[in-house]
């Protein structure tokens, strides 16, 4: 089973200390998740002055954590950040010597690009690609929520309800993180019926997420000490939330149907 990590921000200026505060929790729960997912490690930071950092290998994390390109997509940390994501994959579809199948899994460019984690297994994907028409370019079957985000893509970033539309037919298991990289203050995120537990801080104005709870909140302690703000977001399973930045303790909820398997 793969395991997905991360945090989602709201719009707040942060200095270099929370930053740091912020990114020693995100590598705690990364570093944790290795044994989910130990065959690669990856991360992506986006941005809402639109540069990107985008790093992965076919390595675990406590490898990953100290290599050059994990600390130099974390330096893109800063006060732009509006999301990080992270992932540890257990190799299932597609090998890990080819980066594209590691994730975060990226498509398109310009304004239709999407990067997005997933953990579970959508097993018709391949049938699904011929349906939509839509390219692929690795092996992994979850470039296709990355595709199908790009088609249902609008003025305002994934449309919600198209995208709902084109991920009904899917089988299997889901729960995916998924930002257009032209939008990136606008973080969807599905919880089917692959774990995912939320956290969320209001000095922070940010919310943490990972695929383990128990992780999440023990690397919660360990970069922000006994006396931290961060409590529980509860999210039922089969909904998909739409973060924004702007208030990012209200997203948005829809009902998530699959064919769940």
């Amino acid at each position: 089973m793969c395991r997905q990590t991360g945090l989602i921000l709201g719009e707040k200026r942060r200095g270099k200390r929370e930053c740091d505060v912020l990114l020693d929790v995100f590598t705690e729960v990364l570093v944790r998740s290795e044994r989910g997912g130990p065959h690669a490690t990856g991360v992506a930071v986006l941005r809402d002055d639109g540069q990107h950092a985008f790093a992965k290998a076919p390595v675990p994390a406590r490898e990953f954590v100290g290599r050059g390109v994990f600390l130099d997509a974390l330096g893109q940390f800063d006060g732009h950040a509006t999301a990080i994501l992270g992932h540890t994959r257990w190799r299932t579809r597609g090998s890990e010597r080819d980066n594209v199948n590691n994730h975060p899994v990226r498509t398109g460019s310009g304004a239709m690009a999407v990067a997005a984690t997933h953990n579970g297994t959508i097993v018709n994907a391949d049938d699904l690609f011929r349906e939509y028409g839509l390219e692929r370019a690795g092996e992994v079957d979850s470039e296709i929520l990355c595709r199908m985000a790009g088609a249902a893509m609008g003025t305002e970033g994934i449309d919600p309800e198209a995208f709902l539309r084109l991920v009904a037919p899917c089988q299997g298991q889901i729960s995916a993180v998924l930002v257009a990289e032209g939008r990136p203050g606008r973080v969807v995120v599905l919880k089917g019926n692959m774990p995912l537990e939320f956290r969320y801080s209001r000095k922070h104005r940010a919310v943490a997420y990972a695929s383990d709870g128990r992780l999440l909140d023990d690397a919660i302690e360990a970069g922000c000490g006994t006396g931290h703000d961060w409590r529980p977001m509860v999210v039922q399973p089969m909904t998909m939330l739409v973060f924004r930045r702007e208030e990012v303790f209200r997203p948005g909820a829809y009902g998530l149907r699959f064919a769940a398997g």
